[in-house]
């Protein structure tokens, strides 16, 4: 059985991501970046309210699923059989498959169609920057509005929302310098706010 538990993005954040943190920057300040399920993830360790955490970024994240997701999906696991997607190997090697598979068959199990995160965002009060891209293929920007007003409700400063122009679903890929510069200004006003 490669699907995941429907709470597995939870699991990511709450459980493993911490364990990482705590081996890699041991009571250290980190600025979280996350893309796409990375991206969801950061939002849901922000909302423990970590107390070394400074900001977050997220790239494409998603808090709540859309039927242009599931669509996207699809795509993808026909490119995937078709084999147009070999060049994944680069970054997962002989686990590849197993990694998409798990992916892509837990976002269409009937189970996941009503997995949202919203009700988590009030409790982020860090500074976070939402970017996503204009054509991203899996989410509409009613995922960064959602995480806009969601984070509004809290007690922590506004999100910045960022949509880059003639871009899809992964903006550090399409738009480099874009996310490059937009995550240097926020980061340069995030240190001069805590100065």
């Amino acid at each position: 059985q490669q699907t995941r538990a429907t709470d597995y993005l939870h699991r990511y954040a709450l459980d493993e991501l911490p364990e990482v943190l705590a081996v890699l920057l041991p009571g250290q300040a980190y600025i979280l970046i996350g893309h796409s399920d990375g991206g969801s993830i950061a939002l849901l360790h922000a909302a423990q309210r970590p107390p070394l955490l400074q900001a977050i970024v997220t790239e494409a994240a998603h808090v709540f699923v859309e039927p242009v997701t599931l669509e996207g999906i699809r795509v993808a696991d026909r490119a995937y059989a078709d084999g147009k997607l070999k060049g994944l190997q680069k970054y997962h090697g002989d686990k590849t498959e197993q990694i998409f598979k798990a992916w892509s068959d837990t976002w269409l199990t009937p189970a996941f169609a009503d997995w949202n995160i919203e009700a988590d965002l009030p409790r982020i009060a860090c500074p976070a920057l939402i970017m996503q891209g204009v054509d991203d293929q899996y989410g509409t920007p009613a995922q960064v509005d959602a995480i806009a007003a969601g984070i509004a409700k809290g007690d922590g400063p506004a999100a910045h929302k960022a949509m880059l122009p003639d871009c899809g679903h992964s903006p550090h890929q399409e738009q480099p310098q874009a996310v490059l510069d937009l995550m240097h200004d926020f980061i340069l006003k995030r240190m001069a706010a805590a100065n």
